[in-house]
């Protein structure tokens, strides 16, 4: 729903669900140019939401504002007390070049105070048990990808904030990572990807938004999303 140039996304909460963020009229900008403007939405528990558009078009710029890496110029972003955390992936992945994978899962573990199963769990669903003893600077594009996806899920935060995870994976690791996003749903956990990649998550996403012009837009129509899938 757009009122007075604002672009506003609330959607339903079934009571079901609980609220975890409410974003009002974030505006965020570089070099004077308007990359966010007065951008408004509520996020629930147990939904997947995508957000598509071109590059620049400002989808890690809002993912950075939501995990408070970056201040925005004006506007709120409330937490809702059933927020438990918030946990972003980069393509940068924030690995150590020179530990193993395991080394550098196990210290992020400690640091975080994850819990030792889980991240047992996150890597054998992802599928990274033949390179866990393997130094990071050794590891394929794909595999460090799903190393750093798998840091990134340790944190049992209530929301999970991914810049284009799909971007460098193999078929086979599309689809653990996809079917691991809808596990995460299942206990509770939100997702909000940024992507161009939308046929990954066709049948999982709950939601789908477009950033364009500096404004959000609801395309969850299934003919308006693939009328503007066409154009991307």
């Amino acid at each position: 729903m757009i009122t007075n140039g604002q672009t506003m996304l609330d959607a339903p909460t079934p009571s079901a669900y609980q609220p975890l963020l409410q974003v009002k009229n974030i505006r965020q900008a570089y070099n004077h140019r308007a990359i966010l403007k007065n951008i408004s939405f509520q996020l629930v528990d147990s939904e997947i939401v995508t957000i598509l558009g071109r590059n620049g078009t400002g989808k890690t710029t809002l993912l950075k504002v939501l995990a408070k890496l970056l201040k925005p110029l004006s506007g709120t972003i409330d937490t809702y007390p059933g927020c438990r955390g918030v946990s972003l992936f980069l393509p940068d992945g924030f690995l150590y070049d020179t530990l193993t994978l395991h080394e550098n899962l196990d210290l992020y573990r400690h640091l975080s105070g994850a819990d030792p199963d889980w991240q047992h769990d996150i890597a054998e669903r992802l599928g990274l048990g033949d390179f866990m003893h393997t130094q990071v600077r050794d590891l394929s594009r794909g595999q460090k990808i799903r190393g750093a996806l798998c840091r990134c899920f340790l944190l049992k935060a209530s929301l999970y904030l991914l810049d284009e995870p799909f971007t460098g994976l193999d078929p086979t690791s599309i689809e653990k990572l996809s079917q691991l996003l809808k596990f995460l749903r299942t206990q509770g956990k939100t997702i909000v990807l940024a992507t161009h990649q939308i046929d990954s998550l066709l049948g999982i996403s709950d939601r789908w938004w477009q950033i364009q012009n500096g404004q959000l837009h609801d395309l969850t129509d299934p003919l308006r999303l693939m009328e503007e899938w066409k154009n991307l």
